[in-house]
């Protein structure tokens, strides 16, 4: 447990690292480019994710998954990324043209070219920072992705700065994977093979087919309304969906990258140690509704201040979209590491299954929203969508884990009476303090403080078990005060 504890505050510590620099990025390149711009990028990189799906084939899961890790498997797997790696950049670079065709927009193929560069760099870096992954060695991984994070900040801005519009960002993420590479190696233990290998290639192949699909649905579902929206109404509107769901990701950015980072690890040595996952699935689902639905809630008030102050007047049509988006991160809050639980139990077909048949529903959805030609239609299909993808959860999860409803229900009521306390009080004081004509930054830190002491009530009066988190880390700092 101490372990686990101190992983998650590594990961924290780094998560909120990059958040604020994603973030600040984020509201200087708002500035920098317009919404169409954006759009450009967003659509080619979404392209480019459905390759990036299968760009390890799964291989930075075989390695923290693999019981009996040895240096051919290791060799093996790294032939299996570059092998991989190589015919992926070759087919994205002669497909660009009839994507940029397709769309209708020429940036496109300029975006693919740079980003199918990324493929070849990727197979240097992935396998050590899977080792280092299996081994939760979080601090170098720490170092690796902030590292990067930075280095992709400030090629972003500066190019968007020189005038290179959408290009600034295409390159920016090729300065992203190249840093990384070089960073990770500089953690990789002497003795890891470099050389290639093909004695346990079918090995490496058997896990990786599952996973590969897994993460093209994933790819897919996270990219269709960027898919979707591009051809069917503008690069504008791809571009403020892009920006509505960038507010939702500074959740999964501060918390979930976290949790999601030591989940597989977590759950895989519990399962072959033979530990509880049912029990351990059960009580990170609380703790994360904890924190998501009050997150959520709260996010949807302030809404509005949020958008104008962060992105300026340009984005106002972001507001709507950000609460559809909210409501559908709420719904599926509780299951949130469903696919690490599955795959560190062996069922990694299973949740390859779920994504894909799961993913002809999403595109309906998007479609029949697209074909109305207002974006917040599309953003309310994602609502409707995410109650399905819930409901085929939950009962494969209940079937392997052997949980019963009273049980999984149960273990989430605190979870709401946090979210209940921390929005009433942030609504009522942004009632009591602000006014229509305030600065959107004095509703933000007027309705902020008032979630933040309604969320540290909820979570006291519930007896939350979040709780005892905030009690060790009073006591931590009381106790820092004193020395």
């Amino acid at each position: 447990m101490a372990t686990l504890r101190k992983s998650l505050l590594i990961n924290f510590a780094q998560n909120y690292g990059i958040i604020v620099i994603q973030f600040t990025a984020s509201i200087i390149l708002a500035r920098l480019l317009s919404p169409a711009e954006i759009g450009i990028f967003s659509v080619a990189a979404t392209l480019i994710a459905l390759a990036q799906a299968v760009r390890d084939f799964g291989v930075g899961q075989y390695i923290v998954q693999e019981k009996e890790l040895n240096a051919e498997r290791i060799r093996s797997a790294f032939t299996v990324t570059l092998i991989v790696a190589v015919i992926l950049a070759a087919i994205t670079a002669s497909l660009c043209t009839v994507a940029a065709d397709f769309y209708r927009e020429p940036g496109v193929r300029n975006v693919m070219l740079v980003l199918a560069l990324n493929f070849l760099l990727i197979p240097f870096g992935q396998i050590t920072l899977g080792y280092l992954q299996r081994e939760m060695k979080f601090g170098a991984i720490a170092q690796v992705k902030i590292g990067s994070t930075i280095v992709h900040f400030a090629v972003s801005i500066s190019l968007a700065y020189m005038g290179f519009s959408y290009m600034s960002l295409a390159y920016a993420s090729l300065a992203n994977v190249l840093s990384s590479a070089v960073i990770a190696n500089l953690h990789r233990p002497k003795d890891m093979p470099w050389s290639l290998g093909f004695g346990e290639v079918r090995r490496v192949l058997s896990f990786g087919s599952f996973s590969v699909m897994t993460n093209i649905a994933g790819a897919l579902a996270k990219g269709v309304s960027d898919l979707v929206v591009g051809r069917m109404i503008n690069m504008a509107s791809v571009g403020l969906f892009s920006r509505a769901s960038g507010l939702i990701e500074i959740f999964n950015q501060g918390v979930m990258n976290a949790l999601w980072a030591v989940a597989l690890p977590h759950f895989s040595k519990a399962a072959r140690e033979g530990g509880d996952i049912r029990s351990d699935f059960l009580q990170s689902a609380c703790l994360i509704t904890g924190l998501a639905w009050p997150f959520f809630c709260v996010l949807t008030l302030l809404a509005e201040p949020m958008v104008l102050l962060l992105y300026g007047q340009t984005w106002i049509d972001c507001i709507p979209l950000v609460k559809w988006i909210c409501l559908a991160f709420w719904i599926v809050a509780p299951f949130y590491l469903f696919s690490s639980v599955l795959v560190a139990i062996g069922q990694v077909k299973k949740v390859m299954w779920i994504e894909i048949c799961s993913l002809p529903i999403q595109f309906g959805l998007y479609i029949i929203g697209a074909l109305t030609g207002d974006l917040e239609k599309v953003a309310a299909a994602n609502v409707v969508y995410a109650v399905f993808k819930v409901f085929i959860v939950y009962f494969v999860l209940k079937k392997f884990l052997m949980f019963s409803n009273i049980q999984f229900f149960t273990n989430l009521w605190k979870s709401l009476i946090v979210m209940v306390v921390s929005s009433i009080v942030c609504w009522a004081a942004l009632q009591l303090f602000s006014h229509p004509s305030s600065p959107h930054w004095v509703s933000i830190i007027i309705g902020g403080t008032g979630a933040t002491l309604g969320w540290i009530s909820g979570v006291f009066v519930s007896r939350h078990p979040l709780s005892k988190e905030l009690k060790s880390v009073f006591g931590r700092g009381v106790a820092s005060v004193k020395a």
